[in-house]
């Protein structure tokens, strides 16, 4: 295959139907999690490294099998080094965004990595992915991030981080511990990997760690420190190791001292993450 031969209809699929998603599959396309959008995407295999580094795209080593890389045509350029060996159906998807730089590994076979289109706070965004075979991450529109570390493992295992992300210096976030721990009296297993959701406009601060089945929700902001190993209402404040809700019914601006025209302006936009939030809620009780 060459240029040109995926419209947005077939991108679309590509990303909503990898099962790395589960549950939350469905929110792709709604309020706060957008897809990515292009001028005119560019189809580009991964041996043709020629073309990838014209947008600024490395490839790290042997360059696998079928493993493909769709870009805007109007992309800035990248600082972006790409792993694939050994690899095999590697999807890279990166929409209409502001330049960002880092790197991602693969290691195996169905990975997906998509970005809805980083945003720019001041510097470019630079991130670390590792995925594992089968594995997705997914990081909605203007997300940014000044350094951050994504390690994801496990059989259809994902990490989805939905619009409006920020994220500081030193955060990581893993869904695995890259070691068992296990019960002495039955050998179960009792650190699986599981995946993990950051819901639209979340916070993270300096230093922070995301562990393996979390779900923060909307608006929310986690302290410079914190250990999130448990879920996080919407327009929290949480801090703390292990982080803990310290305030509720608060969220946040990018803006210094922001002005209460911009205020209201979020507000507006919480609201329509709640309807997002309140629509998955309901979708999931209702198969249980």
């Amino acid at each position: 295959m060459g240029y040109g031969d995926f419209d947005m209809e077939d991108i679309r699929k590509i990303i909503s139907m990898h099962k790395a998603w589960g549950e939350y599959s469905c929110l792709f396309g709604m309020d706060g999690y957008s897809m990515p959008e292009f001028s005119s995407p560019l189809f580009i295999k991964a041996e043709d490294e020629t073309s990838l580094r014209n947008y600024g795209i490395t490839i790290d080593g042997e360059t696998g099998h079928n493993n493909i890389i769709i870009v805007d045509a109007q992309q800035q350029r990248l600082s972006l080094i790409i792993r694939v060996k050994n690899c095999t159906g590697v999807k890279v998807i990166i929409g209409k965004g502001e330049a960002f730089g880092g790197r991602i590994d693969f290691n195996g076979t169905d990975c997906i990595f998509v970005s809805s289109g980083f945003g720019y706070m001041g510097c470019q965004t630079k991130l670390s992915v590792a995925l594992a075979s089968t594995c997705g991450a997914f990081f909605g529109k203007g997300a940014t991030s000044v350094s951050s570390q994504w390690i994801i493992e496990g059989n259809w295992r994902s990490s989805i981080v939905a619009d409006d992300l920020m994220a500081s210096w030193g955060v990581v976030v893993r869904n695995y511990d890259s070691h068992s721990l296990f019960d002495l009296e039955n050998g179960e297993v009792i650190n699986s990997p599981n995946s993990l959701h950051i819901g639209p406009h979340c916070w993270i601060g300096q230093d922070t760690k995301i562990v393996r089945g979390v779900d923060i929700s909307y608006g929310s902001v986690i302290g410079a420190g914190s250990v999130v190993v448990g879920n996080v209402t919407p327009c929290s404040v949480a801090a703390g190791v292990p982080a803990k809700v310290v305030r509720e019914k608060a969220s946040w601006s990018r803006a210094y001292m922001a002005p209460s025209s911009h205020v209201e302006a979020i507000k507006s936009s919480l609201e329509g993450y709640s309807n997002t939030y309140n629509f998955f809620n309901n979708k999931n009780n209702s198969s249980e």
